[in-house]
């Protein structure tokens, strides 16, 4: 039997390679080295069979199954194609008009990608390893390794001003520099969000990490919500134009 993910199936999509229907039959998907019996129930709550229907329409601006559509991101985009995320977080967040109490339930999140859209997720993201992988159907936040769908929503959440996404997609061109930002908690606070990516969108990865290192060391003297952007664009800059520490200066701003 698969592990329990949390939502009272015994299904790991992590590992299935074939869309599973929903229906209140059992269905079984035969693994390389076991079987599996998925049960899924035959009445879903209303809201949750709703952003299933949204998320599975081929409209114009909604994600869409492989195949139905224009918008259909495994047609669109190659396996694991990191390009996919700046194109399809605007198009998810205008897709799916949740609040952020509603977004924070992390059930909902865990619905759309084990069982409405676990295609996705393994299109997006390379199976390499079955505990990180897994997480990315089940965890809740914005690291790399949390619901893929969740994660993108949530940075399109918080980077919009209304409805426009140019700094959503500026970011998420960068995946080291999304990263780097939504990994910390600093990425609640939009100004600073403005000011990383005005400044480090063209830097390279190990830049980006270190200006990031010294900038999260200066917050823990410095209440971060009382900086205009501005403010926090010239520290990024000051702490980006500083010399790595294995150049015989600043080793104690150093990562």
């Amino acid at each position: 039997m698969g592990r329990t993910c949390g939502l009272g199936h015994s299904f790991a999509p992590w590992t299935e390679h074939r869309r599973v229907p929903l229906s209140g039959a059992s269905t079984v998907s035969v693994q390389p080295l076991r079987l599996q019996t998925c049960r899924y129930p035959s009445a879903m709550p209303a809201r949750a069979s709703a952003r299933r229907r949204t998320l599975s329409s081929g409209t114009s601006g909604r994600m869409s199954p492989p195949g139905q559509g224009n918008v259909g991101v495994e047609k669109r985009f190659q396996p694991f194609d990191t390009a996919l995320d700046a194109d399809l977080a605007p198009r998810l967040h205008r897709a799916l008009k949740l609040t952020r109490r509603e977004a924070a339930d992390v059930g909902l999140w865990r619905f759309l990608t084990v069982v409405a859209r676990p295609d996705f997720v393994r299109h997006r993201w390379e199976n390499k390893s079955w505990a990180t992988m897994r997480t990315r159907f089940l965890r809740p936040g914005t690291r790399p390794d949390s619901n893929a769908l969740g994660r993108l929503w949530w940075m399109a959440e918080l980077t919009r001003a209304d409805s426009d996404y140019s700094l959503t997609a500026r970011m998420l061109k960068s995946q080291s520099l999304a990263n780097a930002i939504f990994v910390r908690s600093l990425s609640y606070y939009q100004p600073a969000v403005v000011a990383l990516v005005d400044t480090l969108e063209n830097r390279g990865a190990d830049e980006v990490e270190r200006t990031m290192v010294r900038l999260t060391r200066w917050l823990g003297v410095t209440p971060l919500e009382g900086l205009s952007s501005e403010d926090i664009s010239r520290r990024v800059r000051s702490f980006s134009s500083l010399r790595p520490p294995n150049e015989g200066r600043f080793r104690g701003l150093g990562p």
